[in-house]
């Protein structure tokens, strides 16, 4: 074990006259090892730990989702093992993995350990994965594919007392991203102008636009909104005036 040994050898010869005995000493010092009392093989303990640096192909805040993740670790007494971790929990062991991961953000670390017999010293290097949320209809998909949605199309207009309730149908294709809103828009000037109303964040096919002036005669347009972005404006663009009696003048302009 670990310590000072004074260490005896004793010889006796095979005299039948005298049973003479005589010994030889020497003294052995042992260095403690680094994982305890354990002891080792002597010598001095291996206590420096691995070098680690990891890489991804391909880099983070991509679309992809499969990622090839490499270790380049060094240690004089050689590696045993390297461990990857998502987060928390274990994902591969090896030099290099090959991993698929959902969108979001993920902290990749790979931990090295080597094989000293005096000391298994560990050490880690960490990344942060950002993937792009994937597309489709919300169970998958890959956003490198997806575009901006096709238009709505506006099928009604209900005016009222100062407001004016619109009403559409949602667009054949979304562009491989889900729909996430509808942009409502409106001109008192022929369309020279346009002004966005705020209806906050809903994918409802209808809104009552209000504020209006009644008598006046207001023009509406609708846009499809992914993760991509904004659609052109809705295929139709509606003429209306909002009146204080259930009366009004309605036209679709194409």
């Amino acid at each position: 074990t670990a310590g000072t040994h004074t260490i005896t050898a004793v010889a006796t010869d095979n005299s039948t006259n005298a049973n003479q005995m005589t010994s030889n000493t020497i003294t052995l010092q042992i260095s403690t090892g680094s994982n305890g009392g354990n002891g080792g093989n002597g010598g001095t303990a291996d206590n420096t730990p691995p070098t680690i640096t990891i890489s991804s192909s391909p880099m983070s805040g991509t679309t992809a989702t499969s990622f090839t993740l490499t270790a380049t670790v060094n240690d004089a007494s050689g590696i045993a093992t390297i461990a990857w971790y998502d987060g928390t929990t274990q994902i591969g062991t090896g030099t290099t993995i090959t991993q698929t991961f959902t969108a979001g953000t993920h902290t990749i670390t790979a931990v090295a350990t080597d094989n000293s017999a005096n000391s298994n010293q560990m050490t880690s290097n960490t990344i942060t994965l950002q993937i792009s949320t994937v597309g489709g209809s919300g169970s998958g998909g890959d956003t490198s594919t997806a575009t901006t949605p096709g238009a709505p199309t506006i099928t009604s207009a209900t005016p009222g007392n100062t407001y004016v309730t619109l009403y559409w149908n949602p667009p054949t294709n979304n562009g491989g991203s889900p729909i996430t809103d509808y942009v409502i828009e409106y001109s008192s000037d022929g369309g020279i102008n346009w002004h966005e109303f705020n209806d906050g964040v809903s994918t409802r096919t209808t809104t009552t636009v209000t504020g209006l002036v009644n008598d006046q005669s207001y023009q509406f347009r609708v846009y499809t909104v992914n993760s991509v972005g904004n659609s052109v404006s809705s295929s139709n663009v509606l003429t209306v005036q909002p009146v204080d009696s259930e009366s009004s003048t309605l036209r679709i302009c194409r």
